[in-house]
């Protein structure tokens, strides 16, 4: 981050004329491990919306079954809501220094289908939070809710009495995205809920997910072995015995 910053700060010198080179091109990104992508199966994920109550509950919905990011949920108004169509038409997100701000990419700016869970989960939290202001998860003051308070306090409680491995926020969006590849969905449909402007993290990240068909192409390939072999076998015997005759 610290050089991210700086790079900004000096291509601008440089570009206003304040110095005669910009040092930064000379200078590597350090090299960060990835979190691992460790999305919850079906049963882990019921059991921690069974384990959520009220406000919680909803907002871990979107989360799991609709993939939005954390920031992005809670940067909702109901206005971004569309009952009539089933939409949640995300347009914002919650920046930790600032305020709402635009998404995290122009792709971010998306329309998220809602499934019926989701849907259920929304009209009952519209019932407890409608009348505290343009929120949909505001906190009981009608606010913004603390994010980091949430990780750091919520979620490890929702995660113990659901008795779910302990496992950051953050892979909720991976569990909508494993979810509705292993159950049929369609890479491109799945992109665009997540707010991808292509498919190649798609494949790169989900791949292992991406349901495959009852009989693989290696399945059909060995059963074209088995009879090839098998013609090749009689074949064999026939000619042998039109030699001896």
């Amino acid at each position: 981050m610290v050089i991210g910053r700086l790079r900004t700060i000096f291509a601008t010198a440089h570009r206003r004329k304040l110095i005669p080179d910009d040092p930064m091109k000379y200078v590597k990104n350090l090299r960060e491990p990835k979190s691992d992508v460790d999305p919850l199966d079906l049963d882990e994920a019921l059991r921690i919306l069974g384990a959520a109550r009220g406000s919680d509950r909803a907002f871990l919905s979107g989360l799991l079954f609709a993939g939005l990011r954390p920031n992005e949920a809670l940067a909702l108004p109901w206005s971004a809501i569309d009952f009539d169509h089933s939409l949640i038409r995300v347009r914002r997100t919650v920046h930790r220094r600032y305020g709402f701000g635009l998404p995290k990419t122009h792709g971010s700016e998306r329309d998220v289908d809602m499934s019926g869970t989701v849907r259920t989960e929304l009209t009952e939290q519209r019932a407890r939070s409608q009348l505290r202001g343009e929120l949909v998860f505001p906190s009981e003051a009608g606010t913004l809710i603390d994010l980091a308070n949430f990780r750091a306090r919520t979620w490890p409680r929702i995660l113990r009495e659901a008795k779910v491995r302990p496992c950051v926020l953050y892979q909720c969006r991976h569990t909508f995205a494993r979810l509705a590849l292993e159950h049929g969905d369609t890479p491109q449909h799945v992109a665009a809920m997540l707010g991808h402007t292509t498919l190649e993290m798609l494949f790169h990240v989900y791949s292992r997910w991406m349901s495959r068909p009852e009989s693989s192409a290696l399945a059909r390939i060995d059963v074209a072995i088995r009879a090839h072999s098998s013609h090749g076998s009689s074949h064999g015997s026939e000619l042998k015995l039109s030699e001896k005759q």
